[in-house]
């Protein structure tokens, strides 16, 4: 049994459709983040789950219950929002507390709820505060605190790290997924991070134009991106035009001829298209020899990005980046290798 299940979700807006035919399954403790750019539909989606919104079609399980028709205050679900959406006018504790009171949960079981979430997000200090008083870490740890003493089947969480900065953003990030595994929650999260999406989740839906084009594991969506969207959203890829010329002499070996020369390429695949595009990401580079494929070309721009640089490479007509670690590497001319694993075949 599924703690979630979402079947064919559609959502129309007079002639706009901003989801199509979404289905997702999402089992118990499980993290899936719903991932992708502005206007692909994953806020819509969330809202769809937690009952704010409608759907056109379609339907909403939670433990196995269709509740499509259920208001949100009383799906088994809880929110937490990207503004924290806190009453400015209680205390830490009061927030904390306000649903519990509203469900007319008993006072010895509301203490001994209140009690462990409070001590689980290191909140004991701060509850007579208002949230004005708070940091935003501290917002979003009472925002997440006030979503875990509901107790919910699925949590929920609308891009609750945005208005953090970078170093709290991070500490913060950990602080969700340290709480959400210690809890056993079903989580679903969205974010337009792609940072944020591969730390957190046990598996990564990306959304464009209202579909979900690919749903992984962090790495394999990482590493084999289906197309040629996934490859460019999901960190830094390369994406290269090549023809079939024929079989490898090893077993899942093909041979391409692309714009950067001729590439061996291993795919499970029973057959090929004549004409497809070739993915590589740009830290899958490597220095020493291999007898895969070795490409040479020249450096046109250096940048220093800290724990790498980013440099981009002219292989006859067309630029390629890559990631290196080494600043002795970096003459005019440059020389690596591309292990045939690394290089993926993407469909249109």
């Amino acid at each position: 049994m599924y703690s979630l299940e979402v079947r064919n979700i559609k959502m129309k807006y007079d002639n706009f459709t901003a989801l199509s035919d979404v289905s997702l399954k999402v089992k118990k403790g499980e993290f899936v983040t719903l991932l992708g750019p502005s206007g692909c539909g994953k806020t819509t989606l969330l809202k769809i789950i937690s009952g704010f919104i409608t759907p056109s079609n379609g339907n909403v399980f939670i433990n196995n219950e269709d509740v499509t028709k259920t208001p949100p205050e009383t799906r088994d679900t809880a929110m937490c929002f990207q503004s924290y959406a806190l009453f400015p006018h209680l205390s830490v504790l009061q927030n904390l507390s306000f649903g519990l009171i509203q469900r007319k949960v008993d006072t010895k079981k509301r203490s001994q709820i209140l009690e462990e979430v409070v001590a689980q997000l290191e909140l004991t200090t701060e509850l007579e505060k208002l949230p004005n008083q708070l940091s935003g870490g501290q917002q979003q740890r009472v925002a997440l605190g006030r979503a875990l003493v509901m107790r919910p089947e699925v949590i929920l969480f609308d891009e609750p790290l945005s208005n953090l900065d970078a170093l709290l953003r991070e500490s913060v990030r950990i602080e969700i997924k340290r709480i959400v595994k210690l809890f056993n929650l079903t989580a679903i999260y969205v974010t337009h991070d792609q940072h944020e999406a591969l730390s957190l989740s046990d598996r990564i839906a990306l959304l464009h134009e209202g579909s979900i084009i690919q749903i992984d594991d962090s790495e394999t969506i990482y590493t084999s991106p289906k197309n040629k969207f996934v490859a460019n959203f999901l960190g830094s890829s390369n994406i290269i035009s090549a023809k079939l010329i024929k079989k490898g002499n090893k077993k899942n070996e093909w041979i391409f001829q692309s714009e950067i020369g001729k590439l061996v390429v291993y795919s499970e695949e029973v057959s090929v298209k004549p004409d497809v595009h070739i993915s590589w990401r740009s830290e899958k580079v490597t220095f020493n020899k291999s007898s895969d494929n070795k490409i040479k070309g020249k450096i046109e721009n250096i940048f220093f990005l800290g724990s790498h640089y980013e440099v981009f490479v002219k292989v006859n007509k067309e630029i390629v980046k890559i990631n290196v670690s080494n600043k002795h590497l970096l003459n005019k001319e440059i020389t690596f290798f591309l292990d045939k694993r690394d290089l993926k075949i993407l469909e249109d």
